[in-house]
């Protein structure tokens, strides 16, 4: 998963890079709205998290402009303008999700989870850390050599001929 956070606040920014590293994203960090309006249009991003008071273009100009580019990634402003008027500007100009300032990281990664949960690109890796989950590979039927007896198996290569169309005794489609 790749996250775009654009924090003026140098300290901040660090301190969400560090953590959202060390929750296994790759994270790129840019201080200011015209950096990240560039970076969005030229890396695909999973989420944006951007904060509202930037140098050259505020956050509600960034959201603005990337909505009108059709760059759909989900945008979370992670600000510490709280008033109900910041927070319906920010929600009618594009963005998924606001955040005030202080925050629990926690209700961070919570709430990035949430929008990972809802795109389907995301699969949660069996090999993180806590709850563990053995990938689920198809069932794919198999003769056993004397034509006896199918056999239900769960192997990584059905896995993979099941990914790509190709299931035992059918040819790949041309």
């Amino acid at each position: 998963m790749r996250i775009l956070v654009v924090e003026d606040d140098r300290k901040v920014g660090a301190f969400l890079q560090k953590g959202l590293r060390e929750e296994q994203f790759a994270v790129d960090v840019c201080a200011d709205g015209e950096e990240a309006l560039a970076r969005a249009r030229l890396n695909p991003y999973n989420l944006i998290i951007l904060d509202v008071m930037l140098p050259k273009k505020d956050g509600f100009a960034v959201c603005r402009e990337l909505r009108r580019s059709a760059i759909l990634t989900p945008i979370l402003m992670l600000t510490a303008k709280d008033s109900v008027e910041d927070k319906v500007l920010g929600l009618s100009e594009g963005t998924d999700e606001y955040l005030a300032k202080p925050f629990a990281f926690e209700e961070l990664l919570a709430r990035i989870r949430a929008f990972l949960r809802r795109t389907r690109d995301y699969q949660p890796s069996p090999f993180s850390l806590g709850r563990r989950r053995r990938p689920r590979w198809p069932v794919v039927e198999k003769k056993d050599r004397a034509d006896v007896r199918t056999v239900r198996v769960r192997t990584w290569t059905a896995c993979c001929r099941a990914s790509f169309g190709i299931l035992p005794g059918f040819p790949p489609s041309a």
